[in-house]
């Protein structure tokens, strides 16, 4: 979708507004070689129960962790990219776990169950322009016996992701029957939509030579 952008894109100043791993992956990836990684230190403190959607809540979480790099930086860069992930079962927002025991909570309420994974994803452009999506699939989780899944939590893989599991994981993976939509969204960084985003928005990014006049 961008590859042929890539060269351009890196010479421009990118910044990350998050620490995620597989946010890093993604974007290296692709091809991105100058992307700077300044994570946000925005509190992710919102009361669900202001949010009549799900949706609601990880858009304003990904737009405020975005503008809390993007007000910290003098230097304004070329494109910040900030995200945010949520799991939703139900009605009920899940993130990262807050305990072990949580997340055998968590894992225990996913199990035998199909499930949604929203990442909102917000760019700041260097002149302040704010453009930002929304990407959503839905992960079908197969009946998992308690003793999986206290064993999987002893490993200690679920504590820094959303919903309790990596898909990218082998043993994250293993309790999947299936998913209906991006996988790259379910990692925490949909690369298809934000290539589409990037597609549209190049020309405010990557600015044209002007064409000198013959004399």
């Amino acid at each position: 979708m961008i590859l042929h952008l890539i060269d351009k894109l890196n010479k421009l100043r990118i910044v990350l507004a998050s620490g995620s791993p597989r946010r890093i992956y993604a974007l290296k990836g692709l091809g991105f070689t100058n992307v700077e990684v300044i994570p946000s230190k925005f509190a992710e403190n919102f009361n669900k129960a202001d949010f009549p959607h799900a949706s609601g809540y990880v858009e304003a979480t990904a737009r405020e962790k975005t503008k809390d790099v993007w007000e910290s930086l003098a230097e304004k860069p070329d494109l910040i990219i900030g995200a945010d992930t949520i799991v939703v079962l139900g009605e009920r927002i899940i993130e990262k776990p807050s305990s072990p025991e949580d997340a055998v909570n968590i894992l225990s309420m996913l199990s035998g169950n199909t499930h949604k994974v929203l990442t909102s994803v917000c760019l700041i452009l260097k002149s302040g322009e704010t453009q930002s999506f929304l990407s959503s699939s839905d992960v079908t989780f197969a009946k998992i016996p308690i003793e999986c899944i206290k064993a999987y939590v002893d490993s200690g893989e679920p504590m820094d992701k959303a919903g309790g599991y990596g898909i990218q994981e082998a043993r994250g993976s293993s309790f999947i029957s299936g998913i209906n939509g991006c996988y790259w969204n379910v990692t925490g960084f949909p690369v298809h939509d934000f290539c589409v985003k990037i597609l549209e928005i190049n020309h405010k990014l990557i600015k044209k030579k002007k064409k000198k006049k013959k004399k």
